[in-house]
């Protein structure tokens, strides 16, 4: 049955990746106008089937996924998450699987499984990418890897219902996170709270009716500096399309010296070397001097020819000081890098080092 009521219907609780987890609240008007929405690009049918491989703590599993499923009555496979990909790839073949939606890790990894065994995902139509920024290197090998089936990269957070913007197959151009969805407006706004240009990064504003009712506990905390509406903590920029392109953080954002560093660019020149199979940038503070460090996966230690890469690519203050190899970059349950993980991870290092 429909429910537009206002009461609180569900608490989605944050990734925690740059501090503590939080409790959203959001009502059952706004997951529902938010999974109304989602049917309008998605459009789901009852010959279709989507299989959820991601857990049901996320907003965007509960209200993209399968509340999306229960109102237009689409076949839904729930199965256990947390299994080899190969277990994933099996599923689709054996249950017409039509429609699923991945994070950047796992997509990654079904790209190296289907790579390394093959598989029949015939079925498979589209392939719906969020959670975390999507970088350019794992876009173009799923395009590639997956050539017979729609990768649409969308965008969103829990305090927005989650779902904001979209791709769609009129709207997939480059990497971005697409166009708005029904009933919501984005804008570009300063640090002095007025509206960019498209093409001008600053802090990403939305306007919805699916915006959460607030926290078990605390306050919201980027503060808004536009007409009230949300300001989402990301960094990023409207195309002349009109499409939205994220590009950080505004708690990963660098400032060294008067400089201000995107980490995620960064990461994106280091990401596309053919050597480099995983990376992160982050800035700790060592003497009282602050300065970029990076951790990369990969079999062999390549910190000059990553520099030497990065010097005909980036200005000096954006290449990072500090280079070390390890083998998986700590990451949360739920895919996303744990900053403060990578933090201990290079103290440790550099402690064994010296050591040594």
């Amino acid at each position: 049955k429909e429910n537009d009521s206002r009461k609180d219907a569900i608490v989605i609780y944050s990734s925690g990746t740059t501090g503590k987890s939080k409790g959203i609240i959001l009502s059952h008007f706004a997951i529902n106008t938010n999974a109304d929405a989602i049917i309008d690009y998605m459009m789901p049918c009852t010959n279709d089937c989507m299989y959820i491989v991601r857990n049901l703590t996320h907003s965007s599993t509960i209200t993209g996924e399968l509340l999306v499923a229960l109102k237009t009555k689409t076949p839904v496979l729930i199965a256990p998450v947390i299994v080899p990909p190969r277990y994933v790839l099996n599923n689709i073949a054996k249950y017409g699987v039509t429609i699923i939606g991945v994070n950047p890790l796992l997509l990654s990894l079904y790209i190296d499984e289907y790579k390394a065994r093959g598989y029949d995902i015939s079925s498979l139509k589209k392939i719906y990418v969020s959670g975390s920024i999507l970088s350019d290197k794992i876009c173009d090998s799923a395009h590639k890897v997956f050539d017979r089936q729609e990768i649409y990269n969308v965008y969103g957070l829990s305090e927005a219902g989650p779902r904001v913007t979209a791709q769609r197959h009129d709207c997939c151009r480059d990497n971005s996170v697409g166009k708005s969805i029904r009933g919501v407006e984005v804008a570009i706004i300063d640090d002095k709270g007025d509206a960019l240009t498209n093409g001008e990064r600053g802090l990403v504003h939305i306007n919805s009716p699916s915006v959460f009712s607030g926290y078990i506990k605390g306050e919201v905390k980027h503060k808004s500096l536009y007409k009230g509406w949300l300001n989402t903590g990301d960094i990023g920029y409207l195309d002349e399309y009109g499409e939205l392109h994220i590009v950080s953080r505004v708690d990963d954002l660098i400032i060294v010296g008067a400089h201000k560093i995107y980490p995620n660019e960064v990461e994106q020149y280091i990401q596309s070397l053919s050597d480099i199979k995983d990376c992160v940038v982050v800035s700790i503070e060592l003497e009282d001097e602050k300065m970029l460090c990076c951790l990369y996966v990969s079999d062999s230690d390549i910190n000059i020819d990553i520099k030497r890469e990065l010097s005909a690519v980036l200005v000096k203050y954006e290449i990072p000081k500090l280079f070390m190899r390890i083998d998986t970059i700590p990451k949360t349950r739920t895919g996303k890098v744990s900053i403060s993980e990578v933090k201990n991870t290079i103290f440790q290092k550099m402690r064994w080092e010296i050591k040594e």
